[in-house]
This record gives structure tokens, C-alpha cells and sequence, in this order.
């Protein structure tokens, strides 16, 4: 194959306390099928063995270049291994988990055949000894923007096919990173992924994607992302809805937004507070005033009917009733 016709990928895998998986993930992505990969470890502080098995497979592999630095958070070791990284494209992997062997080749293949400037695959969740707990949806399609779709940004706002917001199941055209990742704020703690998106299916414009499923997404029991991290985490959530609501609220149909942001993440978010009897966040959380501001929104017609009287409840304050209504588990079908 000539090189134009075999583009570089770099694999960014940002590294903390993770010794027990490490290994099981450096492997699958030496073991791809794609071979112009270069893989880049960023050991962000770890104190366990992780530095150490860093090093031994950058020692044993030419493909793999280390980063050792202080602890900075996900974000800043995303923009350090971009930083470094020569690839043509560039692919992440979160270090405790691990992808299927033909996962890239697929990717660029869906790349370089549609044409465009990302690609996607489906993704399974997994437990720590393998079982498969549940699995993203997955198509064969190409998003053209102003052709099929007005803005590629409605592939994460509209979830068109469970579209997922994660970045791990995803190849991107680097030039596109490199100017969205500057616009990422480095003290968001959680939801990352969907904050780059943005910026990133904002600007680009064409998605392909693959009917394939090749990320398996390790569920782990014993950390906070399987706990109630997203009620700890929730001033995080309020700021990024600030920076939703501010960067895009100009350039998308408000019904859209409105939708979006009660369906996807206001409400999800203020149920599970109030589910955990966090009544003080809860009510921190819906008064804060991007998020009254869509709680209260005249568009918000278009959410289901459930959703409908779920926000009637969180603006009156009912958290009792809802409470009640979640453990049931029969608000949180969409309609």
C-alpha cells in the first residue's frame, strides 16, 4: 500500500491507576490489523505500577512512545498527547479498556471509502470477566452536512440512532481536533467527550458510520464512574450546560436545544439527585439559571409526555413523589 493510501493513527491512551488493565489494553491496540499506529501512553501521575508497564512496552515496541507527567486530568492529557502525536488521524483509548483487533481497519476503511472526515463504530459494555452488559446501536451510514443533514452536530443533539458522544469509538481527522481541543476547558471533570464533540460535529462535515461494533467499555464496580459520580460531579454539569447553552444556542433551533438539554441531561441528572435523597444539590441544580432557564423553556412541548410531567415536578419541587416514581422505574421510558 502506498502511504497516501495508508494514513498514520495515533492512539492516545491517557494512564492512571490503572495496573490491572493496562496490559490487556496496550496489547489489543499492538494486535490491530491497521498497521500504521503509533500509540502514545500518558502516564498522567499514576502511583501504582503503571509508569513501570509504560515503560516496559516502550521498550518492547517501536510503535509506543510514553509521556510521564504530573497528574492534570483528562483533558490536559488529551491536548499532551496531541501535542506529540505525527499521526494523520487520531484515535482514543481509555486504558481500561480494550478494542477489537479489526476496529481501525474499519474505521479508515469507512474513511477513506465515504470519504469523510469521521468515522464511528458501536461499542459493547463489559464486566471484569468479559460478559457483555449491554452494547451502543450501530448503522451503516454516511452524514453529509447540508446533504442528508443540516449540521452533524444533530447526530449527538438528536441521538440519531443512540448516536453515541464518546470519542473512544471513533477515528477523527486530526486538524479537526487541533482546533477544537483548544476551546476544551480543562476543569470540566466529567463529560469531556461530549464537550469536544461539540465543537468538533459542529465544524466537520461528514460522518461516516460503520455497522460494527469494535470498543469494549470495561464496567467496573469499584469505581465512582459506576457510583453516583454524576450527583458528586453535578456543578460540572451545570457548567457545561452554561457552555452549551452559550456557544450554541445562536446557531440551533431552539425546539432542538430545548430537547436536548431536558432529555439528555437536565433531567436524567436531577432524577438520580433526587433519587440518592440529595435534595440540597437538587435544588442548587435546578435553580442555577441556564438550567431554569430550559426547565421552564416554552419548547419544551417536544419532550415526551413523561419527561413533560417530570419537569412539572422538579419546577414545583415534588421531589418526594419523584422519588417514588424513579425507584419504579416507569418514568424513564421515552416515549
Amino acid at each position: 500500500m502506498k502511504q497516501e493510501e495508508n494514513p498514520k493513527i495515533s492512539v492516545i491512551v491517557p494512564v492512571f491507576r490503572v495496573e490491572k488493565y493496562l496490559r490487556k489494553c496496550v496489547d489489543s491496540i499492538l494486535a490491530q490489523t491497521y498497521s500504521n499506529i503509533e500509540i502514545i501512553l500518558v502516564n498522567d501521575g499514576s502511583d501504582d505500577n503503571c509508569p513501570a508497564i509504560c515503560d516496559e512496552y516502550a521498550e518492547k515496541s517501536d510503535k509506543i512512545q510514553v509521556i510521564h507527567k504530573e497528574n492534570a486530568g483528562l483533558a490536559q492529557a488529551w491536548i499532551d498527547g496531541l501535542d506529540v502525536s505525527t499521526g494523520d488521524y487520531i484515535g482514543f483509548v481509555d486504558s481500561d479498556d480494550y478494542i477489537d483487533s479489526q476496529m481501525y481497519e474499519k474505521l479508515m476503511d469507512t474513511i477513506q471509502n465515504k470519504k469523510c472526515d469521521i468515522a464511528s463504530c458501536g461499542l459493547y459494555v463489559v464486566d471484569e470477566g468479559g460478559a457483555i452488559l449491554g452494547a451502543s446501536a450501530s448503522v451503516d451510514a454516511i452524514y453529509i452536512k447540508e446533504e442528508n443533514i443540516d449540521n452533524c452536530l444533530r447526530l449527538l443533539l438528536d441521538n440519531l440512532f443512540n448516536f453515541p458522544e464518546n470519542r473512544w469509538d471513533k477515528l477523527y481527522k486530526k486538524e479537526l481536533l487541533e482546533r477544537s481541543v483548544q476551546k476544551l476547558e480543562k476543569r470540566l471533570q466529567r463529560a469531556e467527550d461530549l464537550y469536544i464533540n461539540l465543537y468538533v460535529f459542529d465544524e466537520v462535515s461528514s460522518v461516516g458510520c460503520v455497522d460494527y461494533k469494535g470498543y469494549y467499555y470495561l464496567q467496573r464496580t469499584n469505581t465512582i464512574m459506576s457510583s453516583n459520580s454524576i450527583v458528586y460531579h453535578y456543578k460540572t454539569f451545570m457548567f457545561l450546560i452554561d457552555c452549551i447553552t452559550e456557544q450554541f444556542i445562536e446557531s440551533l433551533p431552539i425546539e432542538d436545544m430545548c430537547k436536548y438539554m431536558l432529555n439528555e441531561r437536565i433531567l436524567p441528572l436531577a432524577s438520580q439527585m433526587i433519587a440518592a435523597k440529595e435534595n440540597d444539590k437538587a435544588e442548587i441544580f435546578l435553580s442555577h439559571p441556564s438550567v431554569s432557564f430550559w426547565l421552564n423553556h416554552e419548547s419544551n412541548q417536544k419532550v415526551s409526555k413523561s419527561y413533560r410531567w417530570l419537569a412539572n415536578m422538579m419546577k414545583k419541587r415534588k421531589f418526594g413523589r419523584i422519588r417514588f416514581l424513579y425507584k419504579l422505574r416507569k418514568l424513564f421510558k421515552r416515549g
